[in-house]
């Protein structure tokens, strides 16, 4: 493992400043390949249309997400997010998801199958809906289990249902 290439990989990818770089690798405990790095990134800029400064924006709110799979975690949890706030009505509806993303990019953590998901489906149920907005969807993620179960309850009496 060669930390200078680890770092020089970010700054050149991201134009980070040297200390930007230290940061995120503080805050990276495993050793995370050049290869895995770029395939995230690269992945990340196409999938949500990212300039440098957005791909930037997540990596340093978010320095885990170079961690994560591909596959297990990172795409799973893009794809959750974009389908719940997706908007028929709206045409923006990717643009504002990236920045979604871009403004909360610690919500790429959450477990899909065990903690959105399910969440989801009782929102998605108990208030008739099929997508959300950004803030119900922090709340649906962030919230702890006590939180979320009140965040629901007031949603629920503000369209007129009791539970």
């Amino acid at each position: 493992f060669d930390e200078s290439s680890w770092s020089e990989t970010l700054r050149r990818r991201l134009d980070l400043t040297p200390e930007d770089a230290s940061a995120v690798r503080l805050n990276v405990p495993t050793e995370p390949t050049n290869e895995h790095i770029n395939r995230t990134l690269s992945w990340l800029e196409e999938r949500l249309d990212l300039s440098t400064e957005g791909l930037r924006d997540i990596v340093l709110g978010y320095p885990g997400v170079l961690e994560l799979s591909l596959e297990t975690n990172l795409k799973p949890t893009v794809s959750f997010f974009a389908d719940a706030l997706r908007d028929s009505k709206n045409d923006d509806s990717d643009r504002l998801f990236a920045g979604f993303i871009c403004q909360s990019p610690r919500l790429l953590e959450y477990n899909v199958k065990k903690r959105l998901v399910p969440r989801f489906d009782r929102v998605k149920e108990l208030l008739d809906v099929d997508a959300v907005n950004a803030v119900s969807l922090r709340a649906i993620a962030t919230s702890t289990d006590s939180r979320f179960e009140e965040w629901l309850q007031k949603e629920m009496e503000l369209i007129g249902l009791k539970s």
